[in-house]
């Protein structure tokens, strides 16, 4: 055992009691209170059939390639496997009876209801697959676990999805382990391995011992340093959104703030885990910003001020591209201009994260609204994600184009508000300006930004 447990990074044995048998005195062993049977030896077939009906469901660990036989293979099932050749170990579990899956998706906690419907009315010739996202909402994996230990409609298992490939339902597995994860394209399993000191009060963050080294980042285990307040939320960050901010600082290209901190990332996606108002509970969807860098952790304590309900139609994944892309849009066009019905607006750089949510807010307030791409294929994404916006007010930001173009169609008044993010010539071609421009809008100025749009966020809370 020792031998094996070598073998297994992070493993160890203790207070396991050992008990070795030979092959001829299988049949003659009377101990009962067998959790998993190790063998290091290739295994007769009738051997095999009395380790089966001894211990029809404990565990097999096999020692060496040439254990996984015929006999084996198709008696057992392959769980988990590691190291290579004579030194590998396979962790083999007894193949279930073929069933008939019940399919259920659990996108968000309000679906519960459906799989609990799904599995009141679950056959005894069926199973029931639960299908959602890596980590499950709610508590929908402690039930997985209470009706599996029940005597009747047990047979129910988890498939959660951790990764950018659609799943194909025409090629799903049988589904052996109770958890199953897809992730790369690959279905697999849920491990654990032996975690010493473990402190619960603190979260995972994603920081960097030297800007300018891309390799230098890594994950820190660091407290919760702001102090809970009565309207903080403290979140299960699923998704958190880095942007060329980030990459530029990581890069060393902008100038080092040593007050600033030094995590990554200010927009993030997620699920509450404590609650102390009337309309956010435990186990809702949530999106929102940091008031400075660090949305790349594993837990984020935010005031409520800086938080919105993700919509029931948006993944989590999506919801961490919107609200910092939002909020600049909003500081612009709301806070630092004045935004009314008929303005005329040109954004360049439409089709990215700050253009489309500028673009949304013009479109949303009765503006006329002009942009620019740098390609056809980003042309014809925005023609098809804002329909009310006119092909002919989407310009050429590669050239000075798009300077004749809202002349043209503003009979040569030009544009009220321009958010610019150009460089170099192009910065000194613009329309008439009226009330306000951005011409050196940057991202990297995304900080004063939201610190003004804070102020705001204090005063009434704005939908998004």
């Amino acid at each position: 055992m020792n031998e094996i447990s070598s073998m297994i990074n992070g493993s160890s044995i203790e207070q396991i009691k050992i008990i070795n048998v030979k092959q001829e005195d299988i049949g003659n062993t009377e101990t009962k209170d067998v959790d998993i049977v190790i063998l290091n030896e290739t295994i007769e077939v009738n051997m095999l059939d009395t380790l089966l009906q001894l211990y029809p469901e404990v565990f097999l660990v096999t020692v060496g390639g040439n254990m996984l036989s015929e006999n084996i293979s198709s008696s057992y099932v392959q769980v988990s496997a590691v190291g290579k050749e004579a030194s590998r170990l396979s962790l083999l579990r007894k193949k279930s009876k073929p069933l008939s899956a019940v399919a259920v998706t659990v996108a968000r906690p309000e679906d519960l209801q459906c799989l609990v419907v799904a599995r009141a009315n679950l056959q005894p010739h069926q199973k029931l697959v639960a299908f959602t996202s890596y980590p499950p909402p709610g508590d929908l994996k402690q039930l997985v676990k209470q009706w599996r230990s029940q005597q009747d409609r047990n047979q129910v298992f988890l498939a959660m999805v951790n990764d950018k490939y659609k799943v194909d339902l025409k090629q799903l597995p049988s589904f052996e382990l109770p958890f199953n994860i897809f992730y790369e394209n690959t279905w697999g399993g849920e491990y654990y391995t032996p975690s010493n000191n473990c402190s619960y009060d603190c979260a995972a963050a994603l920081q960097c011992r030297q800007l300018g080294d891309i390799n230098s980042l890594y994950w820190l285990q660091i407290p919760n340093a702001r102090k809970q307040e009565a309207d903080d939320i403290d979140i299960q960050v699923h998704y958190a959104e880095l942007n060329s901010y980030d990459a530029q600082r990581l890069l060393a290209r902008l100038p080092v703030n040593k007050d600033e901190q030094k995590g990554f990332g200010m927009s993030f996606s997620g699920i509450t885990e404590r609650f102390l108002l009337p309309y956010l509970y435990i186990g809702d969807y949530v999106m929102g910003i940091t008031p400075t860098s660090g949305s790349v952790s594993a837990k984020i304590r935010s005031p409520v001020q800086y938080l919105w309900p993700v919509p029931s139609h948006w993944s989590l994944e999506d919801a961490a591209t919107v609200p910092l892309a939002y909020t600049i849009a909003f500081y612009c066009l709301g806070i630092k201009s004045l935004l009314v019905a008929g303005t005329c607006v040109l954004v360049h750089g439409g089709a990215g994260a700050v253009g489309q949510a500028a673009i949304a807010v013009a479109l949303a307030a009765g503006c006329r609204v002009f942009t620019t791409v740098s390609d056809h294929h980003k042309k014809t994404f925005l023609t098809k994600l804002f329909p009310d916006l006119p092909a002919e007010h989407i310009g050429n930001s590669r050239n000075d184009s798009f300077k004749t173009m809202v002349k043209y169609h503003t009979k040569g008044k030009g544009c009220d508000i321009v958010l610019s993010c150009v460089k170099g010539f192009l910065k000194s071609v613009r329309p008439k300006i009226i009330q306000e421009s951005f011409s050196n809008f940057e991202i990297r100025l995304q900080l004063k930004f939201i610190s003004g749009f804070i102020i705001l966020l204090r005063l009434c809370r704005i939908s998004i």
